[in-house]
């Protein structure tokens, strides 16, 4: 018969060895990993979060395939509701990835220079969080990665170094730099603000660019792009890329409801109940409700056309008629909008587009004389 000595330190040896099977799970497991490091938000029921980890552990193992070609996801795209904890499941991915290989060089890319340090800050103070001994409860990058620490004197907020490597994280934005950095894993996040931007063909433009001939220059061999983004506009950074690379692109999209209307149910009934996103969805205006919570494009919302079709040139001699449609800035923040075109049979070919916020002038005629 045991004594109560030997009892007790049998259910020691238990918790311990416990223990050791947690950090050895989550060593292997990016889904176990942000379980045990904040269990107040990965809980087991939020099954999004097993969809969401899994796929970037996929991606960084290289086993997220093309169904076409066989060979590894160059570019995984995201699309998550507001508060599903992308940002955060990123930062905790970027850590678990340190602790897979020390080796690995992180770039992240955000909206502008203001947010860009809380994203580099949130994964730095992981890897600095010190261990604590006492609560077998708690669990750092560090308890399972011990060898994953902050270099001395190079750690700071926007660019750092972990112990055994060199330049590892680099924080920047679409109008910084990332001169003097190379990285395998790059993640862009939320690079559109709101509905205005999605219409601003400029924004639009500088962030492809910015993506083919910034970002791109400084990517290592076979590295893993990670975009997270709100769908706001078709022709944003993941329309870009789905349009000239489609066979290296892997789209995981949530929605917050099952279906779109009264009729549809919470994709996380935990973390939002259906009965506050129903609310959302008819308090919110439609196209910012389509955009956050559902996915779908603002310039699909309510749009009369599905797509333009376009062409590299066309004879105006032969148009048939000669069309102009203008919508005066009339009231509030309102654009003036003229467009200028041609019919040919049953096509209209649309030449000339002007937009504006500017003034318009309105010339009063009906005093003029004869001869004015």
């Amino acid at each position: 018969m045991q004594t109560f000595a030997q009892q007790f330190a049998a259910k020691v040896n238990k918790a311990e060895t416990q223990r050791e099977k947690n950090l050895r799970l989550g060593r292997e497991n990016l889904r176990t990993f942000c379980n045990l490091r904040k269990p107040d938000f990965y809980k087991p029921e939020r099954e999004y979060q097993d969809i969401l980890c899994n796929t970037l552990q996929a991606a960084y193992e290289k086993r997220l395939l093309n169904e076409k070609t066989g060979k590894p996801v160059k570019y995984l795209i995201i699309n998550l509701p507001p508060g599903y904890g992308k940002s955060y499941t990123l930062a905790n991915f970027a850590n678990w990835a340190y602790g897979k290989n020390i080796k690995n060089k992180i770039i992240t890319v955000s909206y502008n220079g203001t947010i860009a340090p809380e994203f580099a800050r949130t994964t730095r103070d992981m890897v600095a969080e010190e261990p604590d001994p006492e609560n077998e409860e708690s669990y750092t990058t560090r308890d399972f990665f011990p060898h994953v620490q902050l270099k001395y004197g190079d750690s700071s907020v926007m660019k750092w170094s972990l112990e055994g490597s060199y330049a590892s994280y680099l924080a920047t934005s679409f109008d910084g730099t990332v001169t003097g950095m190379r990285g395998n894993i790059i993640i862009i996040d939320d690079p559109i603000k709101n509905d205005k931007e999605a219409v601003n063909e400029t924004v639009k433009e500088g962030h492809w660019n910015y993506l083919k001939n910034t970002l791109s220059s400084r990517a290592l061999p076979g590295a893993l792009w990670v975009i997270v983004l709100t769908r706001w506009a078709t022709d944003d950074l993941a329309g870009k890329l789905l349009e000239a690379y489609p066979d290296k692109c892997h789209v995981l999209e949530i929605t917050a409801l099952d279906v779109d209307g009264p009729e549809g149910v919470s994709t996380c009934e935990d973390l939002f109940p259906t009965e506050d996103l129903q609310d959302k969805r008819q308090t919110l205006d439609s196209h910012i409700w389509g955009a956050n919570y559902m996915q779908k494009p603002v310039d699909l919302e309510g749009g009369l056309y599905g797509k333009f079709e376009t062409y590299d040139e066309v004879d105006p001699d032969k148009f048939e008629r000669v069309l102009n449609y203008t919508d005066t800035a009339d009231e509030g923040d309102d654009y003036l909008g003229s467009i200028c075109g041609g019919t040919i049979g049953r096509y209209l070919y649309v030449t000339d587009m002007y937009y504006t916020q500017d003034a318009i002038c309105i010339l009063n005629t009906s005093d003029a004389d004869d001869d004015s």
